[in-house]
């Protein structure tokens, strides 16, 4: 790892500072992140048109004043449960371009597969029962956000047990115990900003469909297709905004530029002592 060359400078920014800083960092890698997302994503949004095909939901008559808000509020709801397993192939690639030139696509693959336990034990079956539940879907965003940032990127054992190591949900509460006023500020922000997108994308989708197909109204194509394609891309954005939020508690709350710094210093003597 070169400690002393990082790709994205380390230091505190504001909540604006990092919805900038992500747009910087999709365009320079554009490719891998829209190959990454799509791997991740499309097999969630193929299982959901399937699903909700099977309700009723998928077979109304879609209009203005017939709003279909049992369909949008269970598809928010399906990918409120998919986004950790959805994002994870992103976050570990951005997580490696931090301190490396180029990815390492085997490591990257193997350190999915040896996250995959907990992310399936607790972003699958845990997250499923808390998002049944009001109150404790706050956890999910406010109390431990970054929980999919700690299981992919800092591999603690799901249980401490005698080893010296701390536990994942350790983990997650001393990072996040401090700072939860901010957390559910930017949450807040991130559903105000992330919901006019959805809506400004989905309406810039309907036209393009528009000039091609001359077909502007709201039917069942707009809502079981375009509805979730701008979803799930804006969704994508955000797995980047927060990586980049995950890195910037950790410099607010821990000092962690301080600590790179000293890992640099480390690596050059390391080097030095062996010339």
């Amino acid at each position: 790892m070169q400690f002393d060359r990082m790709r994205i400078a380390v230091r505190e920014r504001s909540y604006l500072e990092l919805l900038d800083l992500a747009m910087v960092v999709i365009r320079g890698h554009a490719g891998a992140w829209l190959a990454l997302s799509l791997l991740g994503i499309l097999p969630f949004a193929i299982f959901n048109y399937w699903l909700l095909g099977l309700t009723e939901l998928a077979d109304l008559e879609y209009d203005i004043e017939a709003f279909p808000a049992g369909y949008v509020a269970l598809y928010l709801l399906l990918v409120a449960w998919e986004m950790p397993l959805a994002s994870s192939l992103v976050t570990l690639f951005f997580g490696q371009l931090m301190f490396h030139d180029q990815p390492d696509w085997v490591r990257l693959r193997r350190d999915f597969v040896n996250s995959l336990f907990q992310l399936t034990l607790i972003q699958v079956f845990c997250r499923a029962a808390m998002i049944l539940f009001t109150v404790t879907i706050l956890v999910l965003y406010v109390v431990w956000p970054y929980m999919n940032e700690v299981i992919l990127l800092e591999r603690n054992p799901i249980f401490a047990g005698k080893s010296h190591h701390i536990s994942t949900f350790k983990r997650c509460t001393r990072l996040h115990e401090f700072s939860l006023g901010e957390l559910f500020g930017r949450w807040l922000a991130s559903l105000a900003f992330g919901g006019c997108w959805v809506v400004a994308l989905w309406a810039t989708l309907r036209w393009a469909r528009q000039i091609f197909t001359d077909q502007l109204a709201l039917d069942q194509y707009s809502y079981t297709v375009l509805f979730p394609a701008a979803l799930w891309f804006v969704v994508a954005y955000f797995n980047v905004v927060r990586y980049l939020s995950y890195l910037d508690l950790r410099i607010k709350t821990e000092g962690w530029e301080v600590e790179l710094l000293l890992r640099a210093e480390a690596a050059k003597l390391a080097r030095q002592a062996t010339q």
